[in-house]
């Protein structure tokens, strides 16, 4: 499997040494001269390389880096899966952007220089894309961050989070993973909890009646037709087999000048209206 981050170019100086030592060369004047050449370039080459453009990534490579350089966490209630690394990888982070087709890409400028942060918290791609994308497939002590955390992503999906009993839940979740797993850390004083009372609450939360309720993979406040409040791509396409993306009802009703009420029945019902048809891209991101 292909190198993608900016190590590929440091991995091509050391396969030329690699190549020098099983040839023996290293053993002659040229050859040791050649080997303190590759050392110093390697260390040039490692400093200032950047990611190549547009890598394909696939789902072992993407699984694998993840073990190293990402984190399953929360911003507050929010779950997110977020990769963090030097300015250099900009392109590699962007591939994986592309990968998901989902996500948001920031600068951070500190003082030992500039990172690049990739964070996707959008709940239906984390719901419906990452779940299934990592389960059971990591083999470090990630695997474990990544089944707690997997945890409040159902509770977030279902609304659960919206009870007392769910926010008091992934609070308790958040408290046992990442650096509070570490039993090393004597900073990060927490209480050590079952995982049994963990589940046993868990359980419990799902027994309840969910306050949203899933219909044909859309989220709608319980009891009623109204949508969860959340940013929602919509495909339409007419007669013609002309094809239009939007990111809400109302940009969609802007475009077309058809009203948002008429947009949400087609949606809910599958009906069609003056040559529109209309459907929720479910998976979170346009396809």
């Amino acid at each position: 499997m292909e190198l993608k981050s900016s190590k590929y170019y440091g991995y091509l100086i050391f396969e030329k040494a690699v190549n020098l030592l099983i040839g023996k060369q290293h053993l002659t004047p040229m050859g040791r001269l050649k080997i303190l050449e590759y050392y110093k370039e390697i260390k040039i080459v490692n400093m200032n390389s950047t990611a190549r453009e547009n890598m394909e990534i696939d789902q072992y490579w993407l699984i694998g880096f993840t073990e190293g350089d990402a984190s399953f966490s929360t911003n507050k209630l929010v779950p997110r899966l977020k990769f963090e690394n030097h300015i250099k990888e900009l392109e590699l982070l962007k591939s994986i952007l592309n990968y998901f087709k989902n996500g948001n890409l920031t600068i951070n400028i500190r003082k030992t220089g500039k990172f690049v942060i990739l964070e996707i918290n959008n709940i239906r791609v984390l719901f419906n894309t990452v779940l299934p994308l990592y389960s059971n497939l990591m083999l470090t002590k990630k695997s474990k961050d990544f089944v707690d955390w997997s945890k409040i992503v159902k509770i977030y999906y279902y609304g659960y989070h919206t009870l007392s009993e769910g926010i008091e839940l992934i609070n308790l979740i958040k408290s046992q993973m990442n650096n509070y797993r570490l039993s090393s850390n004597s900073l990060l004083c927490t209480i050590k909890i079952d995982k049994d009372i963990i589940l046993e609450k868990l359980n419990y939360l799902l027994s309840l009646p969910s306050p949203y309720e899933i219909k044909n993979s859309i989220r709608f406040i319980r009891g009623t037709d109204k949508l969860v409040s959340e940013k929602l791509n919509i495909i339409v396409e007419d007669t013609k087999g002309n094809i239009q993306y939007f990111n809400s009802i109302i940009d969609c009703s802007l475009k077309i000048n058809i009203s948002r009420k008429i947009i949400k029945n087609c949606l809910i019902t599958g009906t069609s209206y003056k040559g529109y048809t209309f459907k929720f891209d479910t998976s979170g991101h346009f396809e």
